[in-house]
């Protein structure tokens, strides 16, 4: 810069103000706008990170939990209505729905094994380690989780809800004095209402006959009687999953008179039954009979059935006391049969009793043993010596070794079990002493 300059420079600078380091008014204006512009993004920094946390953390492409909700609700009287089933993560998807029981034999208030199947969307898999924790359920019980490759098997308890019937006739006997009325379905109890000219005399709750005596009740004889009846749930939880059905009138119409006054004849270890059942009850012949908390069936002769019964297609077992069965029940040599919780004979179906214990039951209703193939051409054994439990693991039969996985399915081909390899063959026979495919298979069966 040439001299002259350098005096024009410095005198453009001639009257201004300056501070303690030399700088003047503009360079303090410039200063103070950059320093208010790195605090501004220095904050704006800081704000962002939380956000920026979440993000990352919705972005996450492991599932850790699910939440599944059952629907539940209630139809017309005796009408049972499948539960609606939701996932509430929208990354989480139903992929199939499948029920143990056929619909056609649901039963109020008696729970349901459902399994529900579990897909993910947006690229996100299921943690490897779900259990009960990790699984929100609503509306129904949490009884298993666990992977199915890509997917989430949920097996989970499911109770029905039903609005119990009317029943379809309500009359007296032939004195008068005793209501008597037609069982309806699925009813574990009665209420039954007795009014005396149009007003309520008294009321008579959790009846388990479908017979009452009303003769004390009616004691001025100057009144006209009459009584309605509606079927009710008995304890506190069926009142979750059952509601009362409507009351029915009774019409003057006679139904069967009281056998008590002529028991039939019975022998010395069959009286007492008898007696308890018949005596002054005025049950029809051919119908059931509930007493000490036992349901019992009278035949055309007013006599305790025992053995075999068949009503309407369903098949009952009833034992020498004339017992109605229940559960698994052993009717003959070497046969076993499964009866419902309402006494019906299943038939077609497995049984789980707990996560490791299954049954089958062929369509004859009886209990499978030894070999079965499903529809799917997989192999399952049920042992007789375990009283027909399904073969899990290793089994030994006539002399060769098979391998039946956790769900009892027999196992072909290459299998690491227990950190050793072995072979089956195409029959699920374990080879040994050889080699397959390279493979040097010891006595044991194990790869060398």
């Amino acid at each position: 810069m040439k001299k002259k300059d350098l005096i024009n420079f410095e005198g453009k600078w001639k009257g201004k103000e300056k501070d303690a380091n030399g700088f003047g008014g503009r360079e303090m204006q410039f200063l103070e706008l950059a320093e208010r512009l790195i605090l501004f993004l220095l904050l704006l920094w800081l704000f962002l990170i939380p956000f920026e946390n979440r993000a990352r953390a919705a972005d996450s492409t492991v599932v850790e939990s699910v939440s599944i909700d059952f629907q539940s609700q209630y139809g017309d009287a005796e009408e049972i209505i499948p539960p609606e089933i939701n996932v509430l993560e929208n990354y989480v998807e139903i992929r199939s729905i499948q029920y143990r029981k056929n619909f056609e034999s649901w039963v109020p208030a008696q729970k349901v094994r459902v399994e529900v199947l579990l897909g993910t969307k947006d690229n996100k898999v299921f943690a490897a380690n779900f259990n009960k924790s990790k699984v929100n359920v609503s509306g129904a019980n949490f009884v298993e989780a666990s992977p199915r490759g890509s997917e989430l098997l949920l097996k989970l308890d499911y109770i029905p809800r039903m609005v119990l019937g009317r029943t379809s006739r309500a009359g007296w006997n032939k004195a008068h004095t005793m209501a008597i009325w037609k069982k309806v379905s699925y009813a574990p109890a009665y209420t039954v209402v007795l009014y005396g000219d149009d007003k309520k005399i008294t009321e008579f709750t959790n009846v388990k006959t479908t017979f009452l005596d009303l003769s004390k009740a009616m004691s001025d004889l100057r009144k006209t009687y009459y009584y309605e009846v509606k079927a009710t749930p008995s304890t506190d939880e069926e009142k979750q999953y059952m509601k009362d059905g409507e009351f029915v009138t009774a019409s003057t119409e006679e139904l069967q008179e009281p056998e008590g006054s002529n028991p039939v004849s019975a022998s010395e270890n069959e009286k007492s039954i008898d007696d308890a059942l018949l005596e002054g009850n005025g049950v029809a012949p051919n119908s059931w009979r509930y007493v000490g908390r036992h349901w019992y069936f009278i035949d055309e002769n007013g006599k305790v059935k025992k053995g075999w019964l068949e009503r309407n297609g369903a098949w009952f077992f009833m034992d020498q006391q004339g017992v109605m069965q229940t559960g698994i029940t052993k009717t003959g040599e070497d046969k076993y049969a499964f009866f419902k919780e309402d006494g019906t004979m299943a038939a077609n179906t497995w049984l789980q009793v707990d996560p490791e214990t299954w049954y089958l039951f062929g369509t004859d209703g009886y209990m499978i043993f030894g070999w079965w193939q499903n529809s799917r051409g997989q192999w399952y054994y049920m042992n007789k010596d375990l009283q027909g439990k399904m073969q899990i693991g290793w089994l030994l039969k006539d002399r060769e070794w098979y391998y039946m996985d956790k769900t009892g399915t027999m196992q072909t081909g290459f299998q690491v079990i227990n950190g050793k390899k072995y072979y089956f063959d195409g029959q699920g026979k374990m080879l040994k002493n050889t080699t397959v495919e390279g493979v040097v298979l010891g006595a044991d069966g194990a790869a060398a």
